[in-house]
């Protein structure tokens, strides 16, 4: 009796914890498509009314949001949201029916990941991103660029993005970031505007002209 008695306990913790774990992973998911997320959603839908054929497309998080594409094209178009994740480019990318139309899309997501899943799932999600976008698009992987800190893991997530777009004729693996590295790895400190991440319109400058060079070539 008291042997049943502990295996039921016993299951009744494990229970416990599987729910916890999927309660706080569930609650993490729900911040990343937060309502600055959702607005800008919906500010991409409107904008897609007017996206012309054979369009650039930009997909990222608020590097991207702050960049002026309209210097690499004039036919680029920048669905950058900051604070975005792997995760979240995931769930919007079907909601961008402009894709199927893309000349070229550009991909440059993952810096705000690292608080929130380890290098393997980062992996694994750009991979169903490159699954979830139109067939046969030319796609260019923009490197994750180097900050003050992470950049161990930035180095090591960016030898897998440049693996996986080695093994695609229409991927293109783009490192800006070699350009852009002090002494320590950290971003230059003029390349940012004090927080180590963010660009300045110097490191603006650096990744902007890698850019254009990747997809004119």
């Amino acid at each position: 009796m008291k042997k049943r008695v502990y295996i039921i306990l016993i299951h009744l913790l494990l229970a416990v914890l599987v729910f916890n774990t999927v309660q706080r992973k569930l609650s993490v998911m729900s911040e990343e498509l937060s309502l600055h997320y959702q607005t800008m959603l919906r500010v991409h839908h409107r904008a897609e009314q007017r996206i012309q054929n054979d369009a650039i497309i930009f997909i990222g998080d608020s590097i991207t949001q702050d960049m002026d594409v309209s210097r690499i094209s004039s036919n680029a178009v920048n669905f950058g949201i900051g604070g975005d994740t792997t995760y979240g480019v995931l769930q919007r990318i079907p909601e961008y029916k402009s894709l199927k139309f893309a000349e070229c899309i550009v991909l440059a997501i993952g810096i705000n990941d690292f608080e929130r899943r380890d290098n393997a799932e980062i992996a694994e999600n750009y991979k169903l991103i490159l699954k979830t976008l139109p067939e046969n698009k030319s796609v260019v992987i923009s490197a994750i660029l180097p900050v003050e800190q992470y950049n161990n893991r930035i180095a090591e997530i960016n030898l897998v993005l440049e693996k996986m777009a080695s093994q695609s004729q229409n991927i293109i693996f783009l490192d800006a970031g070699k350009q852009m590295t002090d002494n320590s790895g950290n971003l230059r400190r003029e390349l940012h505007v004090g927080d180590g991440i963010h660009l300045s319109n110097a490191g603006y400058d650096i990744w902007v002209e890698e850019l254009k060079k990747c997809i004119n070539k």
